[in-house]
């Protein structure tokens, strides 16, 4: 029962949802209050630091990195929190783990390091936890980098590195001792359990945030299928290919901008391109569709373009030819506005008027602002 719907039981595996503890200590009602809205809170807060990490404390540009996180169409239709939440949340704790000298943090981010872990690992849907993995595993790398002079390992450190092991293992072991039986079954079903997918057809995902604002207001057969995430792909690559190219000097940056673009190159070609089956293994995306990849593939365009945008200023080089952004924003607006009319529903002017402002306020912003 615990794989299949997550109920709130009297068991240490509880902690594996912990906003299900709610229920069990204010009752039925304010138990899915907590519930419900302490979720959408909680990824508010720390989506809003996560996006402060990457950005180097720059609140304007965090603010607007969270919004898009939080408020896309995928992480709306989907109410999909957790998978957002966790990862995030546990990337920061790493952080904090390898800024702090003080052993009492170490030791708090460690303990929500495994809540963290064992409730990302039990969300037991493979399609969004291995691509999403994998970005954090890119972070991740940017982060041990980012610490990489002011950090030692010691014997403490390990200890508790360790005791964090050891922990989620003993999770693991009751949850397969209680869980066998459900896993088994689900695993020789056609589906999920015997999906082999080689990509292709995510098209209308990747583009769907030229028309996702008007789900509410139209009639779609299933809104949740079409949503994605506020993400411009793929401007945001084509921007961070440019920047490598222009500013090689500046290598402190690949760290974070190498390890997305890989994964977003990556990401892409199973996306819209049918793929073998080898590719497929050799990745580990056969358990994912490509419509699912699409949503992943959206979040990585959302990071790129907050740390590019935090990162700009007087000495980068970039476009600084106002009348040269604005031929550029337009003609990215019709080729996507073109793309998302192939791919998607009906759409209206009104939508390529809106991603037309979106696109010319994120070069303005680019090549503008951080250039005054």
């Amino acid at each position: 029962m615990f794989t299949v719907v997550a109920p709130p039981v009297l068991d240490i595996l509880t902690l594996a949802r912990p906003f299900n503890i709610g229920f069990i200590i204010l009752g039925a009602e304010r138990g899915l209050s907590f519930l419900w809205f302490g979720k959408w809170i909680a990824l508010m807060l720390v989506s809003f630091e996560f996006c402060m990490l990457i950005t180097n404390k720059k609140k304007l540009i965090s603010l607007m990195g969270m919004l898009m996180i939080v408020f896309s169409a995928s992480t709306v239709w989907w109410n999909w929190t957790d998978l957002l939440f966790w990862g995030m949340l546990a990337l920061l704790l790493i952080n904090k783990f390898l800024e702090t000298k003080k052993l009492k943090t170490k030791l708090l981010c460690a303990f929500g390091l495994f809540i963290s872990a064992i409730s990302y690992v039990f969300i037991m849907y493979p399609a969004w936890q291995l691509p999403y993995g994998y970005i954090y595993l890119g972070i991740f790398i940017w982060i041990c980098y980012k610490n990489r002079k002011n950090y030692k390992i010691n014997l403490k450190d390990v200890l508790i590195i360790l005791a964090v092991i050891v922990l989620i293992a003993c999770i693991g072991i009751r949850y397969l001792i209680l869980a066998k039986d459900a896993l088994l079954l689900e695993l020789n079903t056609d589906y999920p359990g015997q999906r082999f997918e080689t990509g292709g057809g995510g098209a209308k995902i990747l583009f769907s945030y030229v028309y996702s604002f008007m789900f509410p207001y139209t009639e779609v057969d299933n809104p949740c299928e079409l949503s994605g995430m506020i993400s411009f792909y793929p401007i945001p690559m084509i921007l961070a290919v440019i920047y490598l190219i222009k500013n090689k000097d500046r290598k402190k940056h690949f760290a974070f901008i190498l390890p997305l673009l890989f994964l977003g190159i990556l990401f892409s070609i199973f996306t819209l391109i049918q793929t073998n089956e080898l590719f497929a293994k050799i990745t580990l995306l056969y358990m994912v569709p490509a419509t699912r990849l699409a949503v992943p593939l959206s979040f990585i365009q959302v990071l790129l373009i907050i740390y590019l945008m935090s990162i700009f200023n007087k000495d980068t080089n970039w476009i600084k030819n106002e009348n040269l952004i604005k031929i550029i924003s337009v003609a990215s607006s019709i080729i996507i506005f073109s793309i998302a009319a192939q791919t998607g529903p009906r759409i209206t002017f009104r939508s390529i008027k809106i991603i037309y402002i979106w696109i010319n306020f994120t070069c303005r912003n680019l090549s503008i602002i951080y250039n005054e």
